[in-house]
C-alpha cells in the first residue's frame, strides 16, 4: 500500500497527485526476497535480507533500518523483522506483516502532526515501537510486588520460584530489545547521508533518552525480581531451620528416655527389679526429665 506526504501531511496515495515524498509498505513471504525492477535496489535487498537482527546500515543513496516488531507483553522467539529503506523522498517498509505497519501509519495520519517529512515519519515510526511499554513494565512491577507480599505472608506454592524465573527471563528479553534499539538509534543519528533534518535529530535524541529510561527501569525490575527470590529463599531456609530446631528439641527430650528404656530392658538381674517402688520411681524420673527439658528449652527460647 502507498501513502504520500504533501504540504507536511500524510495521506493515502492517489494517482495523478504530486507528492513531496512517497511511503510504501511491501509484503514479502518469509524466506523469500521481493523482486524489484530497480537493479540497484534489488542488489541492496539481496544483501540486507540475509540478516534479521535490529541494526542500521548506510549505502550511498540509501539508509537501511532493520528492526524487529515485538509485543513485549508476550515473549516469543518468533519476531517480525521490518526492513526500512530510506531515500531522499521515499521510505519503503518491507515486512511479512504489513498490516502492523499500516496500522502505525494510520495512527500517525490521525494524530494531526504538523510538517511531516520523510525523515520525520521514520522518527514517528520508531516512537510507535515503544508505545505503551511503560504501562506493561508497571504491570510487571505490580506482579512482582504481589509475589513479594505472598513470599512474606507464606501464601506461596510450588510454582513461586518458576514464576520469578519466568519474569526474569521476560525482562532480560525486553532489555535486549531496548539495547538493540538504543544502538540502532545511535547509528542512525550519525546521519551519514544527511537524510535527517535538525528537528528529526532532536526527536531521535529524545527517543534515545526515553528508551534508555525504559531499559533502566527494566534492569531495576530484574534486580527487584532477584531480591524477591533471595528473600523467598531466606524465608524457606528460616522455616526449615525452625523445623530442624523442633526436631532437635524432641530428640534431646526423647534420648534420656530411650537410654532408660534400653538400660532396664536388658536381660540381666537388676537390683531395682526387687524393690517395690521401682516402677513408680522410674515413671516419676521420666516425667521429671520431660518437664525439666521443656522448662529448660522454654527458658532459652528454643521453641
Amino acid at each position: 500500500m502507498k501513502y504520500g506526504i504533501i504540504n507536511g501531511e500524510l495521506s493515502e496515495y492517489k494517482d495523478g497527485k504530486t507528492y513531496d515524498a512517497v511511503v510504501e509498505t511491501v509484503k514479502y513471504l518469509k524466506g523469500e526476497i521481493p523482486k524489484l525492477s530497480d537493479d540497484k535496489k534489488q542488489a541492496l535487498l539481496n544483501k540486507i535480507f540475509t540478516k534479521t537482527y535490529s541494526r542500521f546500515e548506510s549505502y550511498g543513496n540509501y539508509d537501511v533500518v532493520c528492526v524487529n516488531l515485538i509485543n513485549i507483553e508476550r515473549q516469543t522467539s518468533q519476531n517480525t523483522p521490518v526492513y526500512v529503506i530510506v531515500e531522499k523522498n521515499c521510505i519503503s517498509f518491507y515486512t511479512t506483516k504489513p498490516e502492523h505497519i499500516e496500522a502505525m501509519l494510520r495512527k500517525i495520519m490521525h494524530e494531526s502532526l504538523q510538517n511531516i517529512t520523510a525523515d520525520c515519519l521514520l522518527y514517528h515510526f520508531m516512537n510507535k515501537l515503544i508505545f505503551g511499554d511503560l504501562v506493561h513494565l508497571e504491570e510487571i512491577e505490580k506482579k512482582l510486588s504481589s509475589l513479594e507480599m505472598n513470599a512474606f505472608s507464606g501464601c506461596t506454592d510450588k510454582t513461586f520460584s518458576k514464576q520469578i524465573l519466568n519474569i526474569k527471563k521476560h525482562l532480560m528479553w525486553i532489555e535486549l530489545y531496548y539495547e538493540q534499539l538504543i544502538n540502532l538509534i545511535a547509528d542512525l543519528s550519525e546521519n551519514d547521508n544527511g537524510f535527517l533534518c535538525d528537528n528529526t535529530l532532536k526527536g531521535f535524541n529524545m527517543l534515545d533518552s526515553k528508551i534508555d529510561r525504559l531499559a533502566a527501569k527494566t534492569r531495576n525490575l530484574q534486580s527487584y525480581a532477584t531480591e524477591i527470590r533471595s528473600a523467598y529463599q531466606s524465608e524457606v531456609d528460616l522455616q526449615l531451620n525452625k523445623s530442624m530446631k523442633l526436631l532437635t528439641v524432641i530428640s534431646v527430650i526423647v534420648l534420656p528416655l530411650t537410654l532408660i528404656t534400653g538400660w532396664y530392658g536388658m536381660n540381666f538381674k537388676i537390683p531395682e527389679f526387687n524393690y517395690a517402688y521401682s516402677y513408680p520411681i522410674l515413671i516419676a524420673l521420666c516425667l521429671v526429665i520431660i518437664i525439666g527439658s521443656v522448662i529448660f528449652f522454654k527458658k532459652n527460647k528454643w521453641f
